[in-house]
């Protein structure tokens, strides 16, 4: 259909919205996220990587500056202390739920309960032994263990170890299972061999090429000065053995589907943190040289041209003698030792200030630390150990949010690290009959899920406000949302523990005629201290 001139002069009036460069209308995400022309996104073209080739041939450098970055940086130091802490600290503990038990087992919950006590009893002995015998260092219980494998774990991305058997026991230690600590960096290809299909990082995968069957451990650390060639001699140690006991415990955190080692958050925050640390040397250095220099003094000559051509050589002489005798005799001082300064004429002082003002520099560092503490998973005032802009809703929030990420890496260390350690000794116990077998059950690595039905009791979430959140607290148990033992193992408690030591105070103030105080008499403000009971009163 033709169009009149009064039509085309019409649309050549409406302007027409030109195309940014590399920009199309219509174009969706997809294709401007692919975008060869787009201003901002041509010059980026990172390559697709398998999920180990790249981490493989940087890990060895990234971790060393890594492991130089937590020894002297405190802000990456704290991010590990904090968190190795807050997931693990020096007192994981298996509890075993004997309702998962019997449920698992097909057994009842009486028999559920006495096996799981005497899971637990033998677990304990064996992780707490005051000798440390649980250590194949000898330097460490089991809670100690746990603790160093979630540092490096947070630290350097993997933590690593064996649970050996000694052929012959400790003397009257009954136990022939210890654990000993790996430091990462001794897994590796024997023979500095290249990586292949099946066999990558150190790690050896069955026939099949699914499942990780054997790890190779140098024999010494590969920057050990007097290991005497043991850096050169390789251990191929199993997986597990072939009835199922657990050998190698490998603790890391796969973010890749195939990936064989693991990679620590700190690689995320590495440059920041140096660039960071950088500035904070060259600020500090540039206050400690402007607090040494207070003053300066010139000296002013009359007339004009230069000093030289007034006074000449031997003239500049005599000046400067007569400057310095000068200063030397004007001392004068004040009664209470101030001095005051008597310059020599022509002289003049200018007081010196600070050419770059710390102010701006406190910004910085909190807007610094505050992406820091992000990609970390942790709140900046737990990263930087600064309080002072926190109230009581920002601090339970923060608290809230990183507590998630707590329990995400309690679960990991719980399931890679601890339960494999507690099957291979709870196999030991039962072999010492220290756990009674009931006949016709599943065998312990037939169905470990349910010998070992239970959960890992950490250090506790802490309180923000100890009334509203016991409050809290309370009302969530009297309403039904929570229990009693899940209350107190947010805390680090164990309940059945609680409640025995509860009933032994309870008796214990009963015989000496007291009664604690009641919670309603404490809510209501009443004096804690203990009151003698109605029948003595009268």
């Amino acid at each position: 259909m033709a169009r009149s001139r009064s039509d085309l002069k019409a649309s050549a009036a409406v302007p027409v919205k030109r195309a940014s460069a590399g920009y199309q209308p219509g174009m969706d995400a997809a294709r401007r996220a692919a975008s060869s022309t787009d201003q901002v996104m041509r010059s980026w073209r990172p390559g697709l990587t398998e999920p180990d080739s790249s981490w493989a041939r940087e890990r060895d450098t990234a971790v060393a500056r890594t492991r130089d970055l937590v020894q002297n940086e405190g802000w990456a130091s704290s991010y590990v202390d904090r968190q190795t802490a807050m997931v693990a600290g020096q007192s994981l503990r298996y509890s075993a739920k004997p309702r998962l038990m019997a449920k698992r087992l097909g057994i009842d919950i009486e028999l559920a309960k006495l096996l799981g006590r005497q899971i637990e009893a033998a677990f304990e002995t064996w992780a707490n032994d005051l000798l440390w015998r649980a250590d194949w260092e000898g330097d460490l219980n089991f809670g100690g263990l746990v603790n160093l494998g979630t540092r490096e774990f947070f630290a350097h991305g993997e933590g690593l170890g064996i649970l050996r058997w000694d052929d012959e026991p400790d003397g009257d230690w009954p136990w022939r299972t210890s654990l000993q600590l790996i430091d990462a960096d001794r897994l590796s290809n024997p023979n500095f061999r290249l990586d292949q299909m099946h066999f990558r990082a150190g790690i050896e995968k069955d026939a099949a090429g699914r499942r990780a069957a054997f790890y190779h451990f140098r024999e010494a650390h590969p920057a050990d000065p007097v290991a005497f060639g043991k850096q050169l001699r390789w251990e191929k140690v199993p997986v597990r053995t072939e009835w199922g006991r657990p050998v190698v415990v490998h603790l890391r955190a796969k973010v890749r589907p195939g990936e064989s080692r693991g990679v620590s958050k700190l690689v995320t925050a590495l440059r920041k943190m140096k660039m960071l640390s950088r500035f904070s040397d060259a600020e500090l250095q540039t206050a400690a040289v402007n607090a040494l220099f207070a003053a300066v003094v010139y000296s002013n000559s009359a007339g004009g041209g230069g000093l030289e051509d007034q006074l000449g050589i031997q003239g500049m002489t005599e000046q400067a003698v007569a400057r310095d005798s000068y200063y030397t005799g004007a001392n004068p001082k004040l009664s209470d030792g101030s001095r005051i300064p008597v310059l020599f004429p022509g002289d003049q002082m200018e007081l010196l200030t600070a050419q770059r003002p710390g102010g701006a520099y406190a910004a910085f560092q909190t807007s610094f630390l505050q992406a820091i503490a992000s990609g970390l998973n942790m709140s900046y005032e737990q990263l930087a150990a600064d309080w002072s802009k926190t109230n009581y809703s920002s601090g339970r929030m923060a608290l809230v949010e990183n507590w998630r990420h707590v329990i995400d890496a309690r679960t990991l260390v719980a399931s890679q690290f601890a339960f494999p350690v507690l099957l291979a000794v709870t196999e030991e116990a039962m072999d010492l009959g220290l756990v009674d077998v009931p006949h016709n059950l599943p065998g312990l690595y037939e169905c470990p899920a349910g010998w070992l039905a239970g959960e890992w009791v950490g250090p506790g979430r802490g309180w923000v406000d100890p009334v509203k959140e016991a409050t809290g607290a309370a009302l969530r148990i009297a309403t039904g949302l929570s229990s009693h033992e899940r209350e107190s193992a947010e805390q680090g408690v164990d309940w059945e523990a609680n409640l025995g030591q509860l009933q032994d105070e309870q008796t214990a103030f009963a015989e000496a005629g007291f009664r604690p105080p009641s919670i309603g008499e404490l809510m209501g403000g009443v004096s804690s201290t203990p009151n003698q009971t109605d029948t003595e009163e009268d």
